[in-house]
């Protein structure tokens, strides 16, 4: 676990602001409203479970896999959200663990931001700088990544990508890579933010056949519905729901962002394609967490 201490006066104050913005206005499940976190609850979601990250090891069996990548690792990592939170200081040390898990590549799916600000792009460069895969690091941006700030002086996806590009990583604007393995190809494609209408998944039956295996980066999972009739991709992987940021047992997350309410979490299968939806890393407006840890997912991909 990553540990930080959790300020009392803060608690008391997020609890205020839960209640308001999310119980309330949300209209959680069941009626549950002012109360429905104790003071111990929100004290444990404030200064443990927003920091203990989660290694979250799956298999995922592709028909289309070629053998030279059966056992091919991908570790993945969403929604860093750099100001919430104690975000800015744990990235590095975050990236590292990520780095860790030994995986040939190593994804990451958007929102690396919330409102943009000039401190911000050294301080995801801090953290980007120490993902390092042989195979390489490949990325896409979220939707608040194409927001601007308030003043609209820095824009949120300039910022991310020359952050990313100082690193070496690769973003996938809508693009596609193929990593090649004693003569056989894994395509590894990208979108760009779909709820913010820059997607474009026209250029991608050019790039290569219907035989070859891809996998997508899309930060919203519910994109995944329209990818999927396709049939291009055996694979996608998402963030931005926070798997709920704040969740509650037997009844499930208290707010869901659009895009991200039918897929939130975990596996799915959707058509011929599996999906994967990663509870990311970071927070939005609430410095929360609460059965929904951080999360980083580490994928064995298998051939069939």
């Amino acid at each position: 676990m990553i540990d930080s201490l959790a300020n009392p006066q803060k608690i008391r104050s997020v609890s205020r602001k839960m209640t308001r913005r999310n119980f309330l206005r949300a209209g959680v499940r069941g009626g549950v409203g002012i109360g429905a976190l104790s003071v111990s609850s929100l004290a444990w979601g404030a200064g443990v479970e927003v920091n203990w990250v989660e290694i979250v090891e799956i298999n995922v069996t592709l028909p289309r896999l070629p053998r030279a990548f059966d056992g091919f690792r991908l570790a993945q990592i969403s929604d860093v959200h750099i100001e919430g939170g104690a975000m800015r200081r744990h990235f590095p040390d975050i990236a590292r663990l990520t780095t860790a898990q030994g995986a040939d590549a190593i994804v990451l799916t958007g929102d690396y931001t919330t409102h943009a600000d000039n401190w911000q792009e050294n301080a995801l460069y801090a953290g980007f700088r120490e993902l390092k895969a042989p195979s390489g690091v490949f990325a896409v941006l979220g939707n608040h990544d194409q927001w601007f700030s308030p003043d609209d002086r820095f824009g949120g996806a300039a910022m991310a990508r020359s952050a990313l590009s100082r690193a070496g990583a690769h973003e996938l604007k809508n693009d596609a890579f193929a990593i090649e393995r004693n003569g056989e190809k894994l395509w590894m494609c990208g979108i760009d933010d779909w709820a913010t209408g820059h997607s474009d998944l026209s250029a991608f039956p050019s790039r290569f056949s219907p035989q070859n295996c891809a996998i997508l980066l899309a930060h919203e999972p519910d994109f995944a519905d329209d990818v999927a009739l396709g049939g291009r991709f055996d694979l996608m992987l998402s963030g931005h729901s926070h798997g709920g940021q704040i969740a509650l047992p037997l009844v499930g997350p208290v707010h869901l962002p659009a895009g991200g309410r039918k897929y939130p979490r975990g596996r799915y299968q959707v058509e011929d394609m599996m999906l994967y939806t990663n509870r990311g890393l970071g927070v939005v407006d609430l410095p929360i967490r609460f059965c929904a840890r951080p999360e980083i997912t580490v994928l064995t991909l298998k051939a069939a």
